[in-house]
């Protein structure tokens, strides 16, 4: 009898330590920095990061026939859970293979059982063939909904 005890309350202690608490992103526009992690959650310890910038835009000092493509990476640290997420966001991306979806500018994005959604609003600075930027020199705007 006694064994049944303690085996009960061991699953009720085990089932009341865990937690599903539910991730949260700063709404709006946000800015992130190459390299930076950004804390969106103090409560939760959600990290995002801006983890790559790959910039194929046509330099301003240049006159091109096509404009280029800028995408970003964000990484998306769920550090409580253990998780990361990644997510690729891209302003003028050509498709991979013929008749495939381009990276989009905007996408959704499920952490924990909450909705966003994440726009590519802009990325700075743009090219210049005398100065190209470095990575650390990125800033990229982000627009969050929560969905």
């Amino acid at each position: 009898m006694m064994y049944k005890t303690a085996w009960l309350f061991l699953l009720i202690v085990f089932l009341t330590s865990c937690k599903t608490e539910k991730v949260s992103l700063k709404e709006g526009s946000r800015t992130f920095y190459y390299q930076q992690p950004d804390l969106t959650d103090p409560k939760s310890q959600t990290l995002v990061t801006l983890t790559q910038v790959e910039d194929a835009r046509c330099p301003e000092d240049v006159n091109c026939i096509w404009g280029g493509y800028v995408s970003v990476n964000l990484e998306f640290d769920l550090r409580g859970l253990k998780k990361k997420q990644n997510l690729k966001l891209c302003f003028g991306c050509p498709s991979p293979k013929p008749g495939d979806t381009p990276t989009p500018a905007d996408s959704d994005i499920n952490l924990e059982g909450t909705k966003y959604h994440l726009t590519l609003q802009s990325v700075k600075p743009n090219p210049n063939t005398k100065t190209p930027p470095k990575k650390e020199d990125y800033e990229v705007i982000i627009q969050i909904d929560k969905l």
